[in-house]
């Protein structure tokens, strides 16, 4: 477990440099060091395909998980190989992309009407779910994956399946393949986890909108424009709300903030991306706000003992007989 801890800390995001036109090419953050760290079992062992399974009750603690596929691993390692086909030029890199793609391809599974998902096959007992469930980033990121497939092998099908992924963001959370949440404010949200209440993640609101941009940069579509132009300002209006004060929030529902992975390597590069792609300067902002926090002692150690206080007035305030 230290081993695949100290390898975790390999895996930061650069920021791409993408272009606006209807070409897709690098995403907007580099998954390329995924690459090897999948490659070498990161996550738990490939397939006789090369396809990545996760181990997840060795690795996250799961009861039950034991090994399985799951979308966004494979969209991410997939992502990470265009990347490295673009730098190189290999046939190496293009072939187990698409081979990736075709994964995909061969696991969507249809949820209504022009609606595709790929449900996890695991609980996630942190938000209450029971498999199978579907997450907005995982439709985002397979999305993502397609439609680079798409202009690389020049096939239909790739295409109309990243937009029938793209269909769950029109649908309402709970209603069959819905991953779209409201909120009392009238804001959009596109949920990585549908559960009630919505727990807003920021990492995984962010990809999804990845996912809407490359389906808005390579379609005229009226509908996921709108879907997209919604989320960015839900995004701006909302950002707030994930600064304590000395650290990000991972999400808006737990007494909780973002480990120090996720602040410095996770949420700083995609509030950059998010600007890049964007040019809302309220991103670059609480970006290097959130980058300010990392570089001060007092805010790195209150994030890692945040709960602290809480948990010693608990105990202050049970009654003696309790204590012992």
């Amino acid at each position: 477990m230290r081993t695949r801890s100290r390898r975790l800390k390999t895996l930061k995001f650069g920021v791409a440099k993408v272009g606006a036109g209807p070409v897709l090419k690098g995403y907007y953050v580099n998954f390329k060091n995924w690459v090897p760290f999948v490659e070498e079992g990161g996550y738990g062992p490939l397939d006789e395909h090369g396809v990545p399974l996760v181990d997840y009750e060795k690795h996250s603690g799961i009861k039950g998980g034991g090994k399985q596929y799951f979308s966004v691993t494979v969209a991410q390692y997939a992502l990470g190989l265009f990347e490295l086909w673009l730098e190189t030029g290999s046939s190496e890199f293009s072939d187990k992309f698409l081979r990736m793609a075709r994964w995909l391809e061969e696991n969507a599974q249809k949820a209504g009407e022009g609606v595709a998902v790929w449900p996890a096959g695991f609980d996630f007992p942190v938000y209450g779910l029971r498999a199978p469930w579907i997450s907005s980033m995982a439709q985002a990121q397979a999305a993502s994956v397609l439609l680079r497939a798409h202009q690389l092998d020049k096939r239909q099908t790739p295409a109309d399946l990243a937009r029938m992924a793209l269909g769950s963001f029109l649908i309402p959370a709970g209603e069959p393949g819905g991953v779209r949440c409201v909120d009392a404010d009238g804001d959009v949200w596109f949920e990585e986890y549908v559960t009630e209440p919505p727990p807003h993640v920021l990492n995984g609101f962010i990809f999804s909108l990845f996912g809407l941009l490359d389906y808005v940069r390579v379609s005229s579509e009226r509908k996921l424009r709108e879907a997209w132009e919604q989320g960015v300002r839900t995004l701006e209006r909302k950002l707030a709300l994930f600064d304590t004060g000395y650290w990000s929030r991972y999400d808006l529902v737990r007494d909780c903030v973002a480990s120090e992975f996720y602040h410095a390597n996770v949420h700083i590069p995609l509030l950059v991306a998010m600007y890049a792609a964007t040019e809302n300067d309220a991103f670059l902002e609480r970006a290097r706000r959130w980058e300010g926090y990392l570089r001060n002692p007092l805010c790195r150690l209150r994030a890692r003992y945040h709960r602290l206080p809480a948990r010693a007035l608990r105990k202050l305030r049970l009654p003696a007989a309790s204590r012992r």
